[in-house]
């Protein structure tokens, strides 16, 4: 394809772009938590329940979001999406350690950047549309995808809320359990 970059689908540069952009997403929150927060950036860890009390809530909310996406995505009105996340996961030949690696930078970078750095500045409603909307989700050309979009912006509200009442921690695995319940689940059901 002349005069566009193009990134091929490999189980390497999928790995590699997953660990750079958990960095840069790393790095902006350091920035969101410390300059504009003014707050030191570990402290953010200190917020909520015991560490040891959030981790449950979090793997429940997290197992149970993920199943029912995952139950939503098998639909057929959500077929071309599927087919598209299950190329992503086929492709490069990712294995399950790939998926379970993938899914915890995930939750781990991005949950820090939208709930313990943008969510107390803008709150839990704006931060989940920003992150939805920035994952690509709400695609006006798409009613599907956008619709599907729908369900992920509650779920981030829901990963919103579990940081306000329990934790990072909580949030944190919640995140990676959705991402690891669907990314496997299409995984070892490919159309």
């Amino acid at each position: 394809m002349k005069g566009k970059f193009v990134i091929e689908l490999t189980r390497k540069s999928l790995l590699a772009l997953s660990i750079v952009f958990a960095t840069a997403c790393l790095v902006l929150s350091w920035f969101v938590i410390v300059l504009l927060q003014k707050i030191h950036f570990l402290s953010i860890f200190a917020h909520g329940q015991a560490i040891d009390r959030q981790l449950l809530p979090g793997l429940l909310f997290g197992v149970t979001a993920g199943f029912f996406s995952l139950f939503l995505l098998k639909k057929p009105v959500f077929r071309e999406l599927r087919k598209l996340f299950q190329y992503v996961i086929t492709e490069p030949k990712l294995s399950v350690f790939d998926i379970f690696f993938i899914s915890l930078v995930a939750g781990v970078s991005e949950e820090i950047l939208f709930r313990a750095g943008i969510q107390p500045l803008i709150g839990i409603w704006w931060s989940s549309l920003l992150f939805i909307s920035l994952h690509g989700y709400f695609n006006p050309r798409n009613r599907r995808t956008s619709l599907y979009g729908l369900l992920m912006f509650l779920v981030s509200v829901g990963l919103g809320f579990l940081y306000e009442r329990v934790g990072l921690v909580a949030a944190v695995s919640a995140h990676a359990a959705v991402d690891m319940v669907i990314l496997y689940g299409l995984y070892v059901d490919v159309d």
